[in-house]
């Protein structure tokens, strides 16, 4: 969920502090969210939220894989931007 609000920030093209109302993220945790935004391209949280849906497929048996080598390699690409 966090990836999908990290998103409609990076691509609403409001100002920060304006998106965070809209989303209502509780101040304590827009640091975090701005830290991300920051560090991670869009073009990644894309990406990002179709591997975890993939994964979310894969985890109820409504899609073929590997669930813990699609996982790894999550972590791994996001450890690596």
């Amino acid at each position: 969920r966090e990836f999908a609000t990290l998103q409609n920030i990076a691509q609403s093209g409001q100002p920060f502090a304006q998106a965070c109302k809209t989303l209502r993220i509780w101040q304590n945790k827009q640091r975090n969210y701005q830290a991300a935004i920051k560090h991670y391209a869009p073009q990644q949280l894309t990406h990002t939220l179709q591997q975890l849906a993939r994964l979310d497929k894969i985890n109820k048996g409504q899609d073929k894989g590997d669930g813990w080598l699609l996982l790894t390699h999550l972590v791994s690409d996001l450890l690596m931007a």
